[in-house]
């Protein structure tokens, strides 16, 4: 397959820049179950989804524990308990803390502090509906809800182009997509691979270059001593020696290798596995080590780091998508719930982060639905598109 860059948008600074900034900014109730739209006293951390980024500071960092081989890693095919789990917990946290589950009713939205206004503000008639799957589109139990399978359908038949933007690769997306009523693209693999689930092809692919790819596991092998490797190839997985990541089912798409650089195979994304290691510790030694040759990324799996091009983004090759149908963030609607998906959020002219969502993305996001248990991806098209 032909690889091609799809990221044409200008430089970032990454998501560490959205962690500084939110840790410094006023923060904003982590908590809310309510649809929020931009007015109320938040500090707001506007990132674009670029190609460059700074040393140490890549644009997908990601820190928190909800999407786990569900979204991330060799068995990102299948719904995972612990990202399940931790998802519907953050869930019921949320639902405790505002003491009940919104009653959203037609007109205005509230707003916290009891405020109304217009569910959004940049996007009049969404042209592209961007939303993010785990912890986002789906429920925690992996299933696509009656009701956001029909705002999905009411999206599309006022002509808006419904896109999945996620770190899971091509081959789970088919089980979604006709959960969802939606077999049209995805952006797959943290941004590597656009998808065209229809056809069950890839259109374009982002890998590491092999020189690269190798430079990259040596850094790690020296840097953390017992790092074992795997390595996404855009149609499965090929897992080195000492890589003990599995998942039930994922046994049709692994295979094991000596070296996952002299596989022959594209390295989509590398995946990086040291259980002997706190995650935090993981990833700053991670960064620190590839020294801005990629995009180090985790999504909270304990020992599981996941690394891509360097440019290589949700939101850049989201952008570019937009750009080949003549679309401009303006007419963009989006939704997430991690760190992951901040550059996204910022993209588009109305970016929503669940109710759910990590502090970091709470705390950076002025718009705010309900959570994912709750079909707050539905609330919001349900308003954008009755008319």
């Amino acid at each position: 397959m032909t690889t091609a860059s799809t990221d044409t948008t200008p430089a970032a600074t990454g998501c560490q820049a959205a962690h500084d900034a939110a840790t410094a900014t006023t923060s904003c109730s982590s908590t809310s179950a309510i649809v929020t739209t931009p007015g109320t006293a938040t500090s707001t951390c506007r990132l674009s989804p670029g190609v460059a980024n700074t040393v140490g500071s890549p644009i997908s960092t990601t820190t928190d524990s909800t999407a786990s081989g569900a979204e991330y890693g060799a068995s990102a095919h299948g719904a995972d308990t612990h990202a399940n789990s931790s998802v519907a917990n953050r869930n019921a946290e949320a639902t405790r803390s505002s003491g009940r589950s919104e009653e959203i009713t037609r007109g205005t939205l509230p707003e916290a502090g009891g405020r109304s206004g217009p569910i959004i503000g940049g996007v009049n008639s969404p042209r592209i509906v961007a939303t993010d799957l785990d912890g986002t589109l789906l429920r925690s139990d992996g299933t696509v809800s009656p009701r956001t399978r029909e705002a999905l359908r009411l999206a599309r038949r006022a002509g808006a182009e419904v896109v999945f933007v996620t770190a899971r690769p091509p081959r789970s997306m088919a089980p979604i997509a006709r959960q969802a009523g939606e077999l049209g693209t995805a952006v797959c693999s943290n941004g590597a691979i656009v998808y065209d689930v229809t056809a069950d092809e890839i259109v374009t692919m982002e890998a590491i270059e092999p020189a690269s790819a190798r430079k990259i596991l040596d850094a790690l092998t020296e840097a953390l001593p017992g790092i074992a490797f795997a390595a996404e190839t855009g149609r499965g997985v090929l897992c080195q020696p000492g890589y003990g990541r599995t998942h039930p089912g994922d046994e049709l798409y692994r295979r094991g290798v000596p070296d996952v650089c002299a596989a022959g195979e594209p390295i989509v994304k590398l995946l990086a596995w040291s259980p002997e290691h706190p995650l935090d510790d993981l990833f700053t030694a991670a960064v620190a080590a590839v020294e801005g040759q990629a995009e180090v990324t985790h999504s909270g799996v304990p020992g599981l780091l996941e690394i891509s091009a360097p440019g290589v983004t949700k939101a850049g090759t989201l952008a570019g998508f937009c750009e080949r149908l003549g679309a401009g963030p303006a007419d963009v609607v989006a939704f997430g719930d991690m760190p992951n998906d901040l550059a996204v959020l910022a993209f588009a002219g109305a970016g929503y982060a669940m109710a759910n969502s990590h502090h970091l993305v709470l705390q950076a996001v002025e718009r705010r639905t309900l959570s994912n248990d709750e079909d707050g991806v539905a609330v919001v098209l349900e308003r954008l598109f009755t008319r």
